[in-house]
Parts: C-alpha cells; structure tokens; sequence
C-alpha cells in the first residue's frame, strides 16, 4: 500500500486532539507509583504505573508523528527539539535540587554515587547504571535518590531511533502497523525469555521494555490504518467502549493490587497493566470513565502535572530514608508527598508550561547546555573532585572505613563447578565445608587466617556460599530458581566428599521466610510459599532431612543462628547528621537482647528445632556478641562493627569473631 493509500484510510481518523481522559489516566498511573513507594504495603503493585505510562507515550507520540507525516509537516530534528522542551526544564531542576541537597547532607561515599547517578540520569543511561551496579551488598534502592529515572532513560532510548523508523516505514510506503508490530513481538519474547534468568536486565533493558512503548504505538496506527469507522457495522462503539473502559481499569487497577515486589516482573504479568491501558484508550473520550472519573478536573490536574510529580516524589523519599532512616510514620509519609505535590504544581506552572512553549532556538540552546553544565557537575561530584560539606568530617572517613570493609573471597583459590565457582583455602587434608549465603561468607576472614599457612596435608576449608542463595534444600526464588537448584546440587555433591569431615550451615534466615520474600519451597508435587506456615514446616522437614543424613555419614554437622540485625548498626545511621549546623550526634548505640530476641523469635526457633531432631550442633553468635544486655554497634575503639544493617566488618571478624574456630578442630575418632 503506498503512503496516499494509507492517507486515504487515514483520513476517517481524525488528527490527534486532545483527551482529558488520557491525561486523567496519567494521574492513575503515576498516583499509583507515589502510593507503591511511600506505602508499598498498602498498594503492592503500584510498580505498574510505570507500564500505564509507557503505553501512554508510545501512543500519543505515534499519533502526533503519524498526523504530522500525514500532513507533510514531520521534522526528526522538530521532534527533538520538542521532546528537549517537554522533558529537560522539570528534569534540571530536580537533579539540580538533588546535587544541592546531596552537597549538604550526604557521606561522601553517598554523594559520589549520587554524582554518578546524576551523571547517567543526565545522559539518559540510569537504567545500564542500575543495572550494572545491582548486586546484593549494592545500597538499597531506598538509598538511590534518582532510582526512577531508569524509566525516562528508556523512554529516551527508545525515542532516538523510533521516528526514524516510522519515517522510513511511511516512504517506503509500509504499514507503520506491520513493522511495529514485529518489534513488538520480538521485544515481548525477549522480556518472556530472559526474565527468570537475567531478571536484572530484563528489567532495565531496553530491549525488553520496549514492546510497552510499541504497544501504544500499534494503537495509534491501528486508529489511522485499520480501524473501521464509526458508521461500519463491524464497530458498534456504543456496545465496546463501556466494556472495553471497565475491564480495562479493572485490570490495571487489579495489576496494582495483586502484585508485589517478590514477584518477577515484566515478564508476562506486565501485559495485564498494558492491555488494560490500552482497552481504556481504545474505548475513546466518550466512554462512561472517560468522562466523569478519568476526565474529572482534579484527575485531568494531576495528570497534568505528572511529570514533575513523578520526578520530585522519590527524591523527597529517598532523601529523607537517608537522613532520617527509621522516621517512617504515615504523618512523615504524607507531609512528604504534599511536599511533592507543592514542588510539581511550582515546576509546572513556572518551568515546564513556559518553556514548552518557548519555541526560540536559544531556549533549546539554554536547555541542553543546562544539561550537559548537570552531566559535568555529576561527573566531578563522582570522581571525587566536588567534596560535599561533610568530607572533612571524623564521622564521613569512619562510615567510608566501615562501609568498605568487605573482603570475601580474599585469597581463597576458586575453583570452578559448572558455571560458578567455589572456593578453598588452607591444607588438602580433611575439609570442613561452609554452606549458605553472605551470612557466612562474612566469616570467612577469620577462617582463611586460622587456615592460610596450613601444610600440605593440614586441614582445609570449602566455601560454597553466594549471596542471597538460600542453604534450603528445595527453596527457590521466582527469579533465581535454576541458580539456586544448581547451589543444592552442589552442596550434595561436595559434601559426600570422604575429605570433608565437618559441615557448617548458615544464612539470613529471616531473609527467606518474611512476607512477600519471592520464596518457594517445591519438593515433589507439593510447593508452597515459603512465608505461610505450610511453606515452612515443609523447608523444616527438607532441611532436617538433609542434616540428618550428614549425621549418620559421619560428618560433623554445625547449623549456625544468625547475628542480630537492625539498621541501628549501619554506620551511616549510628550518628545523626545536622540540619543546620553540619554536625553529628550519637543516635544508636546498638540494640538491647530483648529487641533482638523478639525480630528473630521464629528464626531462632526453626534452626534449634531442626538442630534437635538431626543431631546437628548449634552455634549461637549472641552468646558472644552481647554487651551485658546490649549488642553494641560500635567497638570499645569506637568503630562500627558493621559494614550495614546486617554483616560484620572484615577487620572485626578477623580480631574478635572465634565461635567458628571449633568447626576446624579435627573431630575426635
């Protein structure tokens, strides 16, 4: 079909005018992302805002690029231009605002990675940096100020090369529809394919977010290729866009509600969220929702004034977690999102309506170079040239020592099984054999030296410990489930080795079982989440099964209880930063047994029950790392012992941590 074909058929559509629906269906999604971030109790899946908003700007920007190459009047250098308008004045402000706050209240190690972040968010590529940064000891994303601008970096990405596509498309005279449609499909399959494998990376690629953005698209060309007009006996409107506006609300709201973090995501689950968005845009502006809910005024106001919204509510979140983390209360929450509100209303009214309009090219020149002035300070805030105010500080160099104290493997050999690696240290004589996450691997300072200068035949160490993979036989994550059969599989196989003699088990145990850990437990046909109660009883049964089988090969068997966890033994929270004044009082001095005993009551009673009825031994850290009635986060120097909430620093392992020096002494015949 030539493009005057297309024209022709074109014509029945009219050209893209405004909804106020749409833009009261903005307000939905991004409504739903503040909610899941300030309460992601209360809204589970508010996540899935960010689909609704993918599938709104590949469908309005289709339609604006489809009318205006319709009427001979598309320019890719106009379409950037426009974009630089619509999106640079909101998005300098609040990683100007950021770079400010962050110069002011920020651990140099905090303000470099901020500089970073705010380099990569400038140059829209946050997504490849949190992608490449995440990892388990990677900070919490609570911490990441700019975490959210993962999703305008894909937007951006996928705008570089997508008018050029449609151009090309429409001189060639093919259906846009066609070609979008292939992309589409190829992108979903890639998203499918890879989730459960590369779940990071489906996350934050392109590649695989992109079909959201070409499903909005495929919406609008079908409007202007294919779709039968209103007269056609084939499209009763009046019939379908009830059905069409109900179902799908119902289901994006159902997406926000039904889904959680634990889950894998994109992934299939997201065309729930997508098809919903795209049903509620098909049943058009006439619709019973359209009208008088999504196209109410104060619905069509924030939808209005969503982006700016959207860019200022998780700083204002994130930053507070980091100055004040633990100041949690529903008032806080909601002081801060009227906050929010204020700052998106401001920024629209003064930055964005203005400079939207301001067609002049010295505008465009003034924006971009604010731009790249932002890139430039990010950049030197990240390698260090630009100090934020607390460098000088005692405090900032302890947290930077604290918090960098980490050093497994060390000089361990690895030793390569399938496609990961364990590792060895000391003689080739009997072995004893440490399984479980980093809660183990945080050991293994203490160990190497105890072991390092053994002799040929002296005894040596295994580690099989990777972080975030649970010592559960037959527990999996959605996400990392072939990763952590294949750990099992390993530790079996090690452990029937006639050199390992003595077997350690520890972990985080409290990681797996809490609300909406993303664990499972499958053993034959049963399979249960691992937090209810039947979920646990069956890792219970799984894993005294297990140890019980060592027992009775001979092996000597330790089953370790965790160490106290609390975030009043990160460095970073030990001293309350000042406001005003710059400086710093001491807010935790760590956590009372009591505390302690009560977050950990089911945890501590799941290994000592399993301990019990296999004949494993158990070693308790509390019984060694109480103060009195205290477990202190600082040392009698005055050190942190932490390097986070959760793990003891390498150079405190190595001086005071001996519990686990009994697992090398050779069993008695």
């Amino acid at each position: 079909m030539s493009s005057t074909q297309q024209i022709g058929v074109a014509a029945q559509v009219p050209v893209l005018s405004y909804r106020r629906d749409i833009d009261g269906l903005r307000a939905v999604a991004v409504l739903t992302v503040v909610a899941f971030h300030a309460f992601p109790t209360l809204l589970t899946g508010g996540y899935v805002g960010v689909d609704v908003f993918f599938v709104i700007s590949g469908y309005l920007i289709s339609g604006i690029i489809a009318d205006r190459l319709r009427e001979g009047r598309f320019s890719i250098l106009g379409f950037y231009r426009q974009r630089i308008h619509r999106i640079f004045p909101a998005l300098i402000a609040v990683l100007a605002a950021c770079l400010i706050v962050g110069y002011a209240f920020l651990m140099s190690d905090e303000f470099r990675r901020l500089g970073m972040h705010t380099f990569c968010s400038a140059l829209f590529s946050e997504n490849i940096a949190l992608w490449h940064e995440s990892g388990y000891f990677d900070l919490n994303s609570g911490k990441k100020p700019l975490l959210h601008l993962w999703t305008l970096a894909i937007e951006e990405q996928f705008y570089i090369l997508y008018p050029m596509l449609l151009v090309v498309l429409w001189r060639r005279g093919v259906r846009a529809i066609v070609g979008i449609l292939a992309l589409l499909m190829l992108s979903f399959a890639t998203n499918a394919y890879f989730i459960n494998e590369y779940p990071v990376a489906t996350f934050f690629f392109i590649g695989s977010r992109a079909w959201e953005l070409f499903a909005g698209g495929m919406l609008a060309f079908w409007e202007r290729e294919i779709r039968p007009s209103p007269s056609s006996r084939r499209w009763d409107a009046s019939r379908m866009m009830p059905i069409l506006s109900w179902s799908g609300l119902a289901l994006i709201l159902a997406s926000a509600l039904w889904f959680d973090s634990s889950m894998s995501y994109p992934g299939f689950r997201a065309a729930a969220p997508v098809i919903g968005t795209l049903m509620v845009i098909a049943a058009g502006p006439q619709s019973l929702i359209a009208k008088h809910v999504l196209g109410n005024r104060l619905f069509v106001y924030v939808g209005l004034i969503s982006y700016p919204l959207y860019l200022w509510h998780w700083p204002l979140l994130s930053f507070w977690s980091i100055v004040e983390p633990g100041d949690d209360t529903v008032s806080v929450k909601v002081t801060l999102i009227l906050a929010c509100f204020a700052l998106s209303i401001l920024t629209y009214h003064v930055l964005e309506r203005h400079l939207r309009r301001n067609a002049a090219r010295l505008s465009t020149v003034g924006l971009i170079g604010a731009v790249i002035i932002i890139a430039i300070l990010g950049l030197l805030g990240w390698q260090g040239t630009i100090h934020q105010r607390h460098a000088v500080s005692a405090f900032d160099d302890m947290v930077h020592r604290a918090t960098q104290d980490w050093s497994y493997p060390g000089s361990m050999t690895p030793v390569p099984m399938g496609d990961r690696s364990y590792y060895i240290a000391g003689g080739h004589g009997q072995r004893t054999l440490y399984w479980g996450d980093s809660h183990i691997q945080q050991y293994a300072p203490r160990i190497y030296d105890l072991v390092k200068d053994g002799k040929e035949g002296d005894r040596g160490v295994i580690f099989l410990a990777d972080a975030g993979l649970p010592p559960l036989p037959g527990v999996r994550s959605q996400s990392r489930g072939e990763v952590e059969r294949e750990n099992e599989e390993r530790f079996r196989l090690l452990a029937r080795d006639t050199n390992v003699d003595s077997v350690v088990i520890g972990a985080e145990w409290g990681l797996y079982f809490r609300p909406a850990s993303g664990f499972v437990v499958a053993v034959g046909d049963s399979r249960y989440r691992l937090d209810t109660s039947a979920g646990r009883e069956l890792a219970r049964v799984e894993l005294e099964k297990l140890l019980s089988g060592l027992v009775k090969d001979g092996k000597r068997v330790y089953i370790l209880q965790d160490n106290p966890n609390s975030q009043h033994f990160h460095p970073a929270y030990i001293y309350q930063r000042g406001f005003l004044d710059g400086g710093f009082a001491l807010r935790s001095e760590g956590i009372s047994r009591p505390d302690v005993l009560e977050r950990s009551a089911f945890d501590r009673a799941f290994v000592r029950t399993i301990a019990a009825a296999s004949g494993a031994q158990i070693i308790d850290p509390l019984e060694y790392l109480a103060n009195g009635d205290v477990f202190p986060a600082l040392s009698e120097n005055g050190d942190p012992i932490y390097i986070d909430t959760n793990h003891l620093r390498a150079s405190y392992v190595r001086a005071h941590i001996r519990y686990l020096d009994q697992t090398l002494d050779r069993p008695a015949p």
